[in-house]
C-alpha cells in the first residue's frame, strides 16, 4: 500500500452523533447535534464532548451544568438534521413536531422519539480557546422498552441502528463483521483471547430448527447489490429456478425510488427478502397510490424462525407511511400454502376481484388459466383504523 502525507488541518474521523438537550434560561427545551463526543470513566461512566462556536447549547450547559444526550439513529435523523441546521439563537426550534420528556434523575429535556438517552451532570469543563470541553457524569440511562432483553455486555448495533457522521454527510452502521478474536483466528493464530467474554460463541451460523430467532441475531436492512448473487446461488441450491436479473431489476427500481427492497439477515447472513412498491403497477390497483408488497421469500434453511414475520412487520410499517392499507398477490397452488396461511393470520383478506392470471382477471367459467406461479389472488390489509 502506498501512502501520501497531508498537512494537519481539517481532520477526518467517523463520529457518533447525539442530540444534546439543555434548558434555556426561560425553561424551554433546546436541542442541537454534537459529534465531538466520547466516553470515559471518573468514579463511574462519563460522557465527554467538545462544543465550539457561540452555540446556545454551550451557554446553557455552562449555566445549568447538566444536559441530556439523545442517540441519533436512522429513524430520528430527520429530527436531528433539523436541529443541526437551525440556530437556537435565532429562533425556537419548534417547526417540526416532536415529543419532549423530562429526565428522571437530572432535570433536562429528553426526546421521546430517541431510543437511547443519557442524563448527565457536568462535573468538569475546560475552556479551549473559543470552545469548551465538558465531562458529564452519567446519572441515568433511558432506553426503549423493546431493548430491555438485550445483553448489555454485547450491544447489537445493527438493532439500534445508530447514525454516523462524516463531514457534511450521514451514514448508517453496516453489517456485523464478527466477534472479538474471530479475525485473529482467521489469520491462523489459534491461542485464546483472554478478554473474550465466555458467552461469546464466535461465528456459529447454525440456525435453530424451530421457534423465533433471538432478536439480536436478526436485522432488516435495505437490499444491496451483493445480495443479488447470494440469493441467486442459495435459491438455485435449494432447487428453485432463479435468475440474478430478478434481483438486479429490483435494485434498479429501488435506486429509481420506485420501491424499498428489504433483506432479513440472520447472524449476518442474508436469509430472506421482500419488496415494497410505493405505487401499484399491475393488477386491480395499477396506477393508484396503494403500496404493494411483492416477491416475498425466506430461504428454506431459515424458515420457522420468525424471520418471515419480522420481514412482513417492517414491510407493513414502511407501507403505512404512505397509505392506510397495503395489498399483495399470492399464488394459488400448494407451493404457496404457507404464505396463504400467514397472510390470513396477519389480517389480509381477498379484495373481491377474483383470480388473476398473467396480470389479467380470469373470466368466470373459462379454462385458459393454469395453476402456475402466474395464477394469483389479490389480498388487502387495513394498516390504520
Amino acid at each position: 500500500m502506498e501512502h501520501i502525507d497531508l498537512q494537519p488541518g481539517f481532520v477526518f474521523s467517523p463520529q457518533p452523533m447525539y442530540m444534546i438537550g439543555t434548558n434555556n434560561e426561560d425553561g424551554t427545551p433546546n436541542f442541537c447535534i454534537i459529534t465531538w463526543i466520547g466516553f470515559s470513566a471518573d468514579n463511574g461512566p462519563c460522557l465527554m464532548m467538545t462544543i465550539g462556536g457561540t452555540k446556545l447549547t454551550k451557554t446553557n450547559i455552562l449555566r445549568e451544568k447538566r444536559f441530556s444526550a439523545n442517540m441519533i439513529t436512522e429513524d430520528t435523523l430527520w429530527l436531528a438534521d433539523y436541529f443541526g441546521t437551525t440556530r437556537g439563537e435565532d429562533r425556537a426550534k419548534n417547526v417540526l413536531p416532536y415529543t419532549v420528556l423530562r429526565g428522571k434523575m437530572v432535570d433536562v429535556p429528553l426526546i421521546g422519539e430517541s431510543h437511547w438517552i443519557y442524563e448527565c451532570e457536568v462535573i468538569r469543563h475546560i475552556p479551549l480557546g473559543g470552545a469548551v470541553r465538558c465531562r458529564g457524569a452519567v446519572r441515568n440511562i433511558r432506553i426503549e422498552r423493546a431493548f430491555r432483553e438485550m445483553d448489555m455486555d454485547r450491544i447489537v448495533l445493527t438493532r439500534i441502528r445508530p447514525a454516523v457522521y462524516s463531514p457534511y454527510r450521514y451514514y448508517s452502521v453496516g453489517e456485523l463483521l464478527g466477534e472479538m478474536g474471530e479475525w485473529k483466528t482467521r489469520c491462523g493464530v489459534s491461542e485464546a483471547v483472554s478478554s473474550l467474554p465466555e458467552k461469546a460463541d464466535g461465528m456459529s451460523f447454525s440456525p435453530a430448527p424451530s421457534g423465533d430467532a433471538p432478536a439480536e441475531d436478526f436485522r432488516v436492512r435495505r437490499m444491496q447489490p451483493s445480495d443479488a448473487r447470494i440469493f441467486t446461488e442459495e435459491e438455485i441450491a435449494q432447487g428453485w429456478y432463479t435468475d440474478i436479473s430478478k434481483f438486479e431489476g429490483r435494485l434498479r427500481d429501488q435506486e429509481a425510488g420506485k420501491c424499498i427492497s428489504l433483506v432479513a439477515e440472520y447472524r449476518g447472513r442474508p436469509a430472506g427478502y421482500v419488496h415494497v412498491y410505493l405505487r401499484s403497477t399491475e393488477g386491480p390497483y395499477a396506477g393508484t397510490d396503494l403500496p404493494v408488497i411483492v416477491d416475498f421469500a425466506v430461504l428454506e434453511k431459515y424458515r420457522r424462525m420468525g424471520i418471515g414475520r419480522r420481514l412482513m412487520d417492517e414491510a407493513e410499517r414502511i407501507a403505512g407511511r404512505y397509505a392506510d392499507a397495503v395489498c399483495l398477490a399470492v399464488g394459488l397452488h400448494s407451493g404457496y400454502g404457507s404464505a396463504q396461511r400467514m397472510y390470513v393470520k396477519r389480517g389480509y383478506i381477498p379484495d373481491g376481484t377474483g383470480i388473476w392470471y398473467n396480470g389479467k382477471p380470469c373470466i368466470p367459467y373459462e379454462t385458459i388459466c393454469t395453476a402456475d406461479d402466474d395464477m394469483t389472488l389479490f389480498m388487502m390489509k387495513k394498516l390504520h383504523s
